[in-house]
């Protein structure tokens, strides 16, 4: 049988600054992907992005950038 050795590599944290960009990003660019206007897609945008980040090698955890989202969506009103 084959074994494949899975090296657990380290995630970069991100910065407050990387977060309030990414939480920009999420809501300039949405093109009707994810319903930010609802709790559903909200956790979908944040879920994503945490996927997203994490493949490139960085650490985003769901709370931070939900938290930051929804402070950016309430400014960006």
């Amino acid at each position: 049988t084959h074994r494949e050795t899975i090296e657990m590599k380290t995630l970069q944290p991100l910065s407050q600054e990387d977060i309030s960009e990414i939480a920009l990003n999420i809501i300039k660019e949405n093109d009707g992907v994810f319903t930010l206007n609802t709790e559903t897609g909200i956790n979908k945008a944040c879920q994503y992005a945490v996927d997203y980040h994490a493949a490139a090698g960085y650490e985003l955890k769901h709370d931070e950038i939900k938290i930051e989202l929804l402070k950016q969506m309430s400014t960006s009103k």
